[in-house]
């Protein structure tokens, strides 16, 4: 399993490095993609995995379209409304947040 921390706006270095902790405990690869300005950079990111946790970042259909193995996606902060919903149920990509 391959997942994706897509983040315009970073996590703090402690978040990250406890989400890897985790990751190589459970035996999956984590990806980074920090501080991107290009949204293909993003495109091309989600292209082989299978979890995106994002901050604010947008997950347009068109990112849902690029992300062929997407399985779920998680919003860290309250709220959907950076996530395409439709295109996402569409897909049958869970989705959920992190509120508080």
């Amino acid at each position: 399993m391959k997942i994706l921390v897509a983040t315009e706006k970073p996590f703090a270095k402690k978040a990250t490095d406890e989400m890897r902790n985790i990751a190589q405990s459970a035996g999956v690869e984590l990806v980074l993609l920090e501080k991107y300005t290009d949204v293909n950079d993003f495109y091309r990111a989600v292209e082989t995995v299978d979890g995106l946790i994002v901050r604010s970042d947008k997950v347009t259909k068109e990112v849902v379209a690029h992300a062929k193995n997407l399985k779920i996606v998680v919003r860290a902060g309250a709220g959907f409304d950076n996530l395409d919903l439709a295109a996402c149920t569409e897909r049958k990509i869970v989705c959920m947040n992190t509120p508080g």
